[in-house]
Parts: C-alpha cells; sequence; structure tokens
C-alpha cells in the first residue's frame, strides 16, 4: 500500500496573505489557536512536541521557546 503524503502538517495550514504557518485544532466544537510559526520546519516540531506534552492552548508560549531553542539555539 502506498502511503498519502500530507500536504501540510497535521493540524495547521499556511496563509498565503500574511506568510505564516498557522496551528489550529478542533475539540469538541471549538477551535482552539496555538500559535504561528515562520516556517513549516518550525510547524512540524512544535505538533511534535505538542504531542509529546498534550495539546494544552496554555503552554503556547512554552513550546514556542522550546521549538526556536531546538532549532536555532536561542
Amino acid at each position: 500500500m502506498s502511503e498519502k503524503k500530507q500536504k501540510n502538517p497535521k493540524y495547521s495550514y499556511y496563509d498565503k496573505r500574511k506568510k505564516i504557518w498557522i496551528i489550529r485544532r478542533k475539540k469538541k466544537g471549538k477551535n482552539y489557536h496555538y500559535g504561528t510559526y515562520k516556517t513549516r520546519e518550525e510547524v512540524e516540531k512544535a505538533v511534535e512536541i505538542y504531542n509529546e506534552i498534550g495539546w494544552d492552548p496554555i503552554k503556547n508560549w512554552a513550546v514556542k521557546a522550546k521549538v526556536r531553542e531546538l532549532l536555532y539555539g536561542e
């Protein structure tokens, strides 16, 4: 069987007008915003971290800081 290749990482999309990646997830009929990122690589890493620690929108800043630390050493 061949695997379908996703165009975008799960729970994310690219806003062409603003030129940013957005992570959004729907839970119990409500949309939750999990952050905006400049590159697809950052989004993939953020989704990976959210999968590890749990999808809590309160942790947005901590996840964004961890992504930057892992990718850029900031």
